[in-house]
């Protein structure tokens, strides 16, 4: 894989998380945590609790799972920790830390944030929150978070804009297979394209995502009776058994699975999603 694919496949797994509308409030961020806590051994011997701050957790457990996808060695360039500060000092033992507020990132690159910034020359604060760049456009920045607001969330801040700590800068290039060295070694600055575009598959070991539009439109209701639910439209294991009346979140069908949402007025609403469910389970109550 060059590095740009290897950037791409962890920032897919974020991105996946997000589109499947993770969060504290259902538990369905609890398929981060466990994730993370299934990956031994554990730093400090510490099993991170479906309460605790998730940030740099989510951080980690998509390291982890793009690892698992891949059979590539993310966790050896992204440093496993479910604290901020803790994390960040694994980057400066890699040699992987950016102080420099001003920098510019790459997609995949980990940006940090501290809450109590005065926009004041270089912010060398303690660290309150940490994201993955999902894009670069101009002067923007695009992040895809976990436990933004108890959810998996977007955040667009400025280039060298107030409250940002740092930033890890993962040594994808070592991880680049040797086919594709001479491939894709340069900086890579993307369109903003953060809420419609999603990372492509990169990786030949990862089923590629096949997708349809049904006849149905978002918003129509269907009854689910002990439905499996998943994280994501390729997550082998279930995450949860939902019944009851829910909604189709959009008209996409992707690896014979749809979105689903709680209520009819949050369709196409990002942060809204119930999770992903077989579309063959419920098809019969759209004919």
């Amino acid at each position: 894989m060059t590095e740009l694919q290897l950037r791409r496949s962890y920032v897919k797994v974020m991105y996946e998380w997000y589109r499947a509308g993770l969060k504290m409030s259902d538990g369905s961020h609890k398929v981060i945590i466990d994730t993370y806590n299934k990956h031994k051994p554990l730093p400090n011997g510490y099993t991170v609790k479906y309460t605790d701050s998730w940030c740099a957790t989510t951080v980690s457990a998509a390291a982890i799972k793009a690892e698992k996808e891949t059979g590539i060695k993310f966790t050896s360039i992204i440093p496993k920790e479910c604290s901020c500060p803790r994390q960040i000092e694994l980057f400066k033992k890699l040699g992987e830390w950016e102080e420099n507020d001003a920098y510019v990132p790459t997609v995949g690159d980990i940006i940090y944030y501290d809450w109590q910034d005065n926009g004041k020359g270089d912010n060398k604060g303690v660290p309150d929150h940490v994201g993955v760049v999902y894009s670069v456009s101009a002067k923007k920045i695009t992040i895809i978070e976990g436990n933004k607001s108890r959810a998996m969330g977007l955040r667009t801040i400025s280039v060298n804009g107030k409250y940002i700590r740092g930033f890890g800068r993962p040594k994808y290039s070592k991880l680049v297979t040797k086919s594709s060295k001479k491939s894709d070694t340069k900086k890579v600055v993307e369109k903003k394209t953060a809420t419609t575009k999603k990372p492509s598959s990169t990786t030949s070991t990862t089923k590629k995502a096949t997708t349809s539009k049904p006849k149905f439109k978002a918003g129509a209701k269907f009854t689910a009776k002990a439905l499996a639910v998943y994280a994501s439209a390729s997550a082998s294991k279930s995450s949860a058994n939902k019944s009851g009346t829910y909604y189709i979140w959009d008209t996409e069908i992707t690896n014979g699975r749809v979105r689903i949402t709680n209520s009819a007025s949050n369709a196409g609403k990002s942060n809204q999603i119930t999770g992903w469910v077989s579309y063959a389970k419920i098809k019969s109550q759209f004919s």
